[in-house]
């Protein structure tokens, strides 16, 4: 349901269901993945910050984190050093 919310750019809705699949299942790294984009579209970029972190604590490696963390940090005037740094974990 998250997703069709998303979609259809009700993000506050997606966002209580991503916290709801998260109460679920705290493993589940995508999910914390597209609550970071959803609370970036709410720009709630603290908050999307540490949903994208965490998502990273628990799957390092996953590319659509790493990217959608690189344009975070783009859009919210993070140094080139920094995004840089996140880049190159993509790679």
């Amino acid at each position: 349901m998250a997703l069709v919310h998303l979609y259809l750019q009700q993000n506050a809705s997606a966002a209580i269901f991503l916290e709801s699949a998260i109460r679920i299942n705290k493993k589940h790294a995508p999910s914390y993945t597209l609550l970071g984009i959803t609370l970036s579209k709410l720009n709630d970029f603290n908050n999307a910050l540490k949903s994208f972190n965490y998502s990273l604590k628990i799957d390092p490696t996953d590319p659509i984190t790493l990217l959608n963390l690189a344009i975070l940090e783009t859009n919210t005037g993070v140094s080139q050093s920094k995004i840089d740094k996140t880049l190159k974990q993509f790679h």
